[in-house]
């Protein structure tokens, strides 16, 4: 492993690598804090990447916070030593001010997901049209993911419950940004098309484990019957558990509890058979964005003017393919596998296929 020093302060992490020009970096900007546990978990798999890659990347933290993430892209704009490419996740109020700064500053930019309602912001267009230094977005499907989440929840009642003739769902948001809301419609359109599913309610948990046990325990209470619970996020479902279980409700067999993000406590417990299933796989997306990044600079033709493509595939996780995917989570995964492998430029210069970066992809490198 390349030798690597690291220098710590207030908001950022910056990473050295050896590199061919220490004056070439690039920075990725973390939209949460360090106790985040799912971007946590995306910014130690970029960092690996950068190392892999030998290259330098410097991590800053916007603290969930639109107006501080603002802030730092104008800073990053304003450096004397300009990154080569900066990754981020825009943010509805502060989208317009940060794509200006860095086209004016005429660094390349990538976006992660699609937090901010597209509909508001008419006169962005898609990457390279308005801003032709906008390369690329990293999105996913949340609707699209939110339907077979809810599906599989709906299949797996069923077939376990011995009358299914009637079956009662409850969903929980997150917030009002885009993700949380398309991942509501694909819960409720998939329940509505499903005639023995009755969609008691509907309502917002905040991201929050305390606030997703309670409100579970309210709306049961009020209903009488639960069978199926969605949640926009696994925090809020390992809050659900908790509250089912207070209630008496054994999960997998009264209860079908489902989530977004693969955190490891959401792994474990379906593991354990707490969980009846996550939707995730999208922790890869900034380690994806450096890799073609990284390509991108070599030359390799990566990105399309007006690309609306949705790079990052979502996959679901449950008790037949758990086995699979929580080995990635071990500490030690992102250190095993070469995330260089996954370039194209790497595969190009030794005269090999490429093999392109997807989470099964990444869990086979884990496996050797």
């Amino acid at each position: 492993m390349d030798t690597m020093s690291f220098v710590r302060c207030f908001s950022c992490v910056l990473v050295f690598v050896t590199f061919s020009s220490q004056a070439s970096y690039f920075v990725f900007v973390n939209p949460s804090n360090r106790e985040d546990q799912f971007w946590n978990h995306v910014t130690n798999l970029v960092i690996e990447t950068a190392k892999d890659l030998n290259v330098r990347l410097d991590v800053e933290y916007a603290g969930a916070n639109r107006i501080h993430q603002s802030d730092l892209i104008k800073e990053i704009s304003a450096r004397k030593s300009k990154p080569v490419g900066v990754i981020f996740m825009p943010y509805d109020g502060s989208i317009l001010k940060s794509f200006q700064a860095l086209e004016s500053a005429k660094i390349p930019f990538v976006t992660l997901e699609q937090v901010f309602n597209r509909s508001l912001f008419p006169d962005l267009g898609y990457p390279m049209e308005k801003y032709t230094y906008w390369l690329g977005e990293y999105t996913y499907d949340n609707y699209g993911a939110a339907t077979k989440l809810t599906q599989y929840l709906i299949d797996r009642a069923n077939s376990t419950l011995k009358t299914p003739e009637n079956l009662y769902a409850v969903g929980f948001g997150g917030d009002f940004y885009q993700s949380s809301i398309n991942r509501l419609n694909g819960f409720t359109t998939t329940t509505q098309l499903n005639e023995n599913v009755t969609l008691n309610h509907v309502l917002p948990a905040n991201w929050q484990r305390g606030k997703a046990t309670q409100l579970f325990k309210d709306v049961h209470s009020k209903y009488g019957e639960t069978h199926i619970v969605f949640c926009a996020s696994d925090l809020m479902a390992l809050g659900v558990i908790e509250g089912a279980k207070e209630l008496g409700l054994t999960s997998n067999k009264q209860i079908f509890i489902g989530g977004f993000d693969w955190m490891p406590e959401a792994l474990k417990a379906i593991e354990n058979k707490t969980l009846t299933a996550s939707m995730g796989g999208h922790f890869i997306q900034a380690s994806m964005a450096l890799i073609d990044f990284y390509d991108h600079l070599h030359g390799v033709e990566i990105y399309s003017k007006g690309d609306k493509s949705a790079r990052v595939p979502m996959y679901i996780v449950h008790e037949n393919n758990i086995d699979i995917y929580l080995p990635l989570f071990d500490p030690k995964a992102a250190g095993i596998a070469d995330f260089s492998k996954f370039s194209r430029h790497w595969a190009h210069t030794h005269g090999l296929k490429h093999v392109p970066f997807t989470v099964d992809n990444y869990a086979i490198a884990v496996s050797y």
